[in-house]
């Protein structure tokens, strides 16, 4: 019986040592989490907001511990992102500050808005705080959808390819956020080219149904055509119309287009040496572009020591062009330039293109 009643003393004795231990150690665990916990919001969201605009944003940092949390640092994700604290409604710039225990600390956040008229934008926040539990990481979102007091749709004229002498049309809208009530009669368009582009402003009135809609929550200041007709120029086109309100300036419309002739050549650049199969080539083969133009003969002013041109076989009917081949001397040092005049003669008249040519120098 002694024997026994020993084994049992021991037993129970082990098991109050192994349950206190379990009971300090899920204690200290409490305690740990408890002094962690910063509570930040998941997102703010400020919902439609004017472009150019500075937007304010309370942020409520809560302690729920009862321990002293500090923030060591605050960063947002873009520097159109400022924080501070207020104190005697004086903005303080923040650095490193303090959350007491049971208590919340409010700062703010100064935003400019930009971005996309009508595409939501999102910004983050980062916060990295330090207890007696260790560092920790917090993240907040910002979101807002950009609007302005006047927009464009399209926000750019891309009009593509236009042969020299014809016209292009686009209707362009002219929108807004609702809050200014701007109209049509206070609006005008200034072009940067006036030889090639005209602007007609059109009254609400004379819409038909699918101009006059706009999404909702947008006013719909007006509609404009826009023209393009290039008589001179041939190549790439970057011009902009400037619309304004009451004399004062809103914003720039970007105009695109490329602007062709006739008779173009393709390409209109030749870089030799080309790496074909991995071998250097000398030549390159020109086609001919011509659009309701016949061709009857074509001819070649060029350096004949340097380039050799022979036209391609067939009828010029079906397949105007020529091939060109850098015979000359492999440049050392420096880039050789050189160029081809090809005299097209049409039944109209007689043009002059010219291919400019580039010979890379020896690696």
């Amino acid at each position: 019986m002694g024997s026994k009643y020993r084994i049992f003393t021991a037993c129970a004795a082990g098991l109050l040592v192994t349950s206190c231990i379990l009971a300090a150690l899920g204690t200290r665990r409490t305690d740990g989490h408890s002094a962690a916990n910063l509570i930040v919001p998941n997102a703010i969201d400020l919902n439609t907001t004017r472009i150019g605009d500075v937007a304010s944003v309370s942020i409520g940092l809560k302690n729920p511990s009862s321990k002293l949390i500090t923030i060591k640092k605050i960063q947002g994700s873009c520097s159109c992102l400022s924080f501070y604290s207020m104190k005697d409604n004086v903005k303080r710039t923040l650095s490193m500050f303090e959350v007491q225990p049971f208590s919340t600390k409010t700062i703010f956040a100064d935003i400019r808005i930009g971005g996309e008229v009508g595409l939501v934008n999102q910004l983050s926040v980062t916060f990295d705080s330090s207890s007696v539990s260790g560092d920790k990481e917090h993240n907040l979102a910002i979101r807002y959808t950009p609007t302005a007091l006047l927009y464009t749709v399209p926000k750019t004229l891309s009009i593509g390819q236009i042969r020299q002498g014809e016209t292009a049309v686009q209707r362009v809208k002219l929108l807004s956020d609702g809050r200014s009530g701007i109209a049509i009669n206070d609006l005008s368009a200034i072009c940067s080219n006036e030889n090639m582009i005209t602007i007609k402003m059109i009254k609400f009135s004379d819409l038909d149904s699918e101009d006059r809609q706009a999404p909702p929550g947008v006013h719909l200041a007006g509609v404009m055509d826009v023209q393009l007709s290039p008589q001179e120029i041939v190549g790439r086109i970057n011009e902009f119309v400037t619309i304004t309100h009451k004399g004062k300036e809103l914003l720039k419309l970007p105009l695109q287009a490329t602007v062709q002739t006739d008779i173009v050549m393709s390409p209109n650049l030749i870089v030799l040496p080309r790496v074909a199969s991995e071998q250097h080539s000398y030549s390159s083969k020109i086609i001919i572009n011509k659009f309701d133009v016949k061709i009857n003969n074509l001819k070649f002013d060029y350096d004949r020591t340097l380039l050799k041109v022979e036209p391609n076989p067939g009828s010029l009917e079906d397949r105007p062009g020529f091939e060109v081949t850098y015979v000359g001397p492999r440049p050392r040092d420096k880039v050789h330039r050189l160029a081809i005049k090809v005299i097209v003669d049409c039944d109209s008249d007689i043009r002059t293109l010219e291919l400019p040519i580039v010979v890379m120098p020896k690696l």
